[in-house]
């Protein structure tokens, strides 16, 4: 089979060849950026939407052993508008003391009350939403914890660098093999004149004269023809 597409490629012109290794070459890096890039870069984003969840769940429930009565709803108010995310505050009982927010068909599970209730920390995701549990501590003992919920934005930025790669390669092959195509053109070309002039040597008009064009290695052999 590689010797058939090698036979191939000898076979074409050079215009033709160049670009087509041009757009392979081009597809063939891209491609390795995709292999080896992408799974890190997720790897990555997602490492850091668990963090920053969890960061975000922290915060809320530092803060509300210090909020009393209707403060704490309006504490948690302020943290949903600007996380834009839901905040539900559980006590030790697994009960729903206060909630704020919304998160787009989030349903707090059992299981996720009971760790709140329970002091535990979670971060994890949960289809297109990143949740977070942490612990409330008031006057040194526990007090139940924080659920909190935010939709994904960076998958969405994830989608879109897939995306925007892929628009890439197609602009970067066609680029490519566009400059390729000229550049192969211009050097058949040149090429070509060099076998005109020496076929017509070889039958006997020793009068041909080649133009040697740019002072290159090709414009040396044409003027050394």
């Amino acid at each position: 089979y590689c010797i058939g597409v090698y036979n191939l490629l000898v076979g074409l012109r050079l215009r033709i060849w160049m670009p087509l290794a041009a757009v392979f070459i081009v597809l063939l890096s891209i491609a390795l950026i995709f292999v080896y890039g992408v799974p890190v870069v997720s790897a990555r984003l997602m490492d850091y939407t668990e963090n920053r969840t969890f960061s975000q769940a922290a915060a809320v429930a530092e803060s509300v052993p210090d909020t009393k009565g209707a403060e704490i709803g309006e504490q948690l108010d302020l943290y949903a508008d600007t996380t834009d995310g839901e905040i539900l505050v559980v006590d030790t009982g697994e009960r729903v003391v206060a909630r704020a927010g919304s998160a787009p068909d989030f349903e707090a599970s059992q299981e996720l009350l009971q760790k709140a209730a329970a002091g535990n920390r979670l971060s994890r995701k949960l289809d297109r939403l990143n949740v977070a549990v942490a612990p409330v501590v008031g006057e040194g003992r526990l007090a139940g914890g924080v659920v909190f919920a935010s939709e994904n934005p960076e998958g969405t930025a994830y989608q879109l660098f897939l995306r925007s790669g892929l628009e890439a390669a197609g602009v970067a092959s066609i680029l490519g093999g566009g400059l390729m195509l000229l550049l192969g053109t211009l050097l058949s070309r040149r090429v070509e004149r060099l076998a005109l002039g020496a076929r017509s040597i070889e039958g006997g008009d020793l009068s041909y004269r080649i133009e040697p064009g740019f002072k290159d290695e090709l414009g040396d052999l044409a003027e050394t023809f």
